[in-house]
């Protein structure tokens, strides 16, 4: 072939993906965020259970990530996002702990999407969030440093929603009318993985309760599901969110089974309002509340069937001065209710220092829903060096009763595989944070 005409060909397909390209707009984003922190869980209520304090080096949701829109006219517009998270303190997808972070390590880990959108409002299909951010209400952990109050999304510790960032769903977006948006999600899979273990999607116990409808087994009904609503509103320096969710299991643990007390479900809502006094502040409250229907037997908490909540409250002040800007947050959990577990009567006994089993005893024996209660803080601030970078120090602290264990673990920032109950995770960490 002659070497002119091969050349023309050679930059005819070369360039025909740049002409595509060109007829829509893509754009390359992420951030780094990464930072030496030291991590304590002391105070467990059985002493043989404390966690050392430890010097790490952390990766909170790092990411890389690609998305565009295309105009196919008349106000529609096709749209697609699709983000990885990238734990660069150690290049795979295990977390402080070295358990599994389902949100980094593959491609789309994190939300991304295709769908349209139109001046009746957007429509996407994917993996996305779900009962997740707080908006700018309260974005410490999510768009400022390492981690924030252990349960504004949703892990009271006892008691949580189970839901975050969910795979499989089905997602709208409603126009804003009068300051105000309208979410709308659903999805067949409750787990939000794919699969009801790390092994994959076997069923051999009804443990595994929030089963994902694809993986039902024959002889079981494929009827999981998850949903969603959020309602999000702005109206000068004030505004507000709404969030609504909820999880129900499948009909049946094991083929041919049903569930002895009903089918597990999980709910969750929250409220938070926030007044935006000055650019770069704001004061703000969350409200919370939670239940766990259903549940099954949990050891020194709940029997099998009972219906179990709790509530919480967290404060939050951010403000800016200059290029400083500190924030506090405080945060309680109140007593979990409707346990039919009761507290143990009798004597605490103690050999040498250490205490022993015995139906009177806090640590091993039943406590029910008593001392469930928590109570945390979130002290730290960043001095920016620019608008996509900055330096930032925090102390995160949970004071856990002898009865729970919240923790943080957004971002697998925990070193917990599991929180022992009575544990209080300490966390002071200084970072850089840089987006593009």
């Amino acid at each position: 072939m002659n070497k002119k005409v091969m050349a023309l060909a050679v930059a005819g397909v070369l360039a025909a993906p740049a002409a595509f390209a060109q007829s829509s707009n893509v754009q390359l984003y992420g951030r780094a965020n990464l930072g030496v922190d030291y991590w304590k869980a002391s105070g467990a209520t059985d002493p043989s259970s404390q966690y050392d304090g430890r010097v790490r080096v952390f990766d909170n949701s790092s990411r890389v990530g690609l998305r565009g829109t295309e105009d196919l006219g008349n106000g529609l517009k096709a749209i697609f996002q699709i983000e990885t998270g990238v734990n660069m303190d150690n290049g795979s997808n295990l977390g402080q702990s070295g358990a599994q972070n389902t949100s980094s390590g593959f491609w789309a880990s994190r939300p991304s999407f295709v769908g349209l959108d139109s001046n009746w409002g957007r429509l996407t299909f994917g993996r996305q969030d779900v009962y997740w951010g707080n908006s700018e209400f309260m974005q410490i952990g999510a768009n400022y440093a390492n981690t924030d109050i252990a349960w504004l999304t949703g892990g009271l510790g006892r008691v949580a929603v189970g839901i975050a960032r969910a795979s499989n769903v089905i997602q709208y977006n409603s126009p804003t009318f009068a300051g105000m948006t309208l979410q709308l999600s659903y999805s067949p899979d409750t787990q939000g993985t794919g699969t009801n273990t790390t092994a994959g999607c076997t069923i051999t116990t009804p443990t595994n309760a929030f089963t994902n409808s694809e993986c039902a087994q024959g002889g079981q009904d494929a009827n999981a599901n998850l949903w969603a609503a959020r309602l999000y509103g702005r109206w000068g320096a004030f505004g507000g969110q709404l969030d609504y969710a909820q999880k129900e299991a499948i009909s049946n643990p094991a083929p041919g089974s049903s569930w002895t007390s009903g089918r597990p479900k999980n709910k969750g809502f929250k409220g938070d309002i926030g007044w935006a006094y000055m650019p770069g502040a704001m004061l703000s409250l969350q409200y919370q509340k939670v239940w766990n229907d259903n549940v099954l037997q949990t050891v020194n908490f709940a029997n099998a069937g009972d219906d179990v909540s709790a509530d919480a409250w967290t404060l939050h002040w951010e403000h800016t001065f200059g290029n400083l800007q500190p924030w506090v947050e405080l945060g309680l959990v109140n007593d979990a209710k409707g346990c039919t577990l009761t507290q143990g009567v009798g004597t605490l006994n103690n050999i040498n220092g250490v205490p022993t089993a015995g139906i009177g005893n806090p640590m091993f024996g039943q406590s029910g829903c008593s001392d469930t209660g928590a109570r945390a803080m979130n002290i730290g601030g960043r001095y920016l060096m620019s608008k996509r970078t900055w330096l930032y120090a925090t102390f995160n602290y949970t004071r856990n009763d002898q009865n729970n264990n919240a923790d943080n673990t957004g971002g697998s920032i925990t070193s917990a595989q599991g929180l022992n109950r009575g544990a209080d995770p300490k966390i002071y960490a200084i970072g850089l944070f840089h987006s593009f």
